[in-house]
């Protein structure tokens, strides 16, 4: 799943994604994973858990980061942006286009 994806399927509730399944953050330290069969189920987190908060701002950041590359795509002819690289341009909006894994 991409981070868009990742953010949209998330269980009400969930804190964070590991891998492949949602997780939250509960009190003393414990953590639990979501299973659509059962619910909230105890666990252990592994060393590449992401916060869904993170993820959600990374989302948001690449939406924003890919309108202001067509905004300057839009202006490349102008002398206002003879600063600009067109491949990095393109090359930007196509790494913010893959999807993320």
């Amino acid at each position: 799943m991409n981070n868009q994806e990742i953010t949209d399927n998330a269980p009400d509730g969930a804190t964070h994604y590991d891998c492949c399944e949602y997780m939250r953050h509960v009190h003393n330290g414990n953590w639990e994973y979501w299973s659509k069969a059962s619910g909230w189920e105890e666990t252990v987190p592994e060393d590449d858990t992401r916060s869904l908060a993170d993820i959600k701002r990374i989302v948001e950041l690449e939406k924003i980061a890919l309108e202001l590359v067509s905004i300057i795509e839009n202006y490349h002819d102008s002398a206002y942006c003879d600063v600009f690289d067109y491949d990095e341009l393109q090359a930007a909006k196509q790494a913010l286009q893959e999807p993320k894994p």
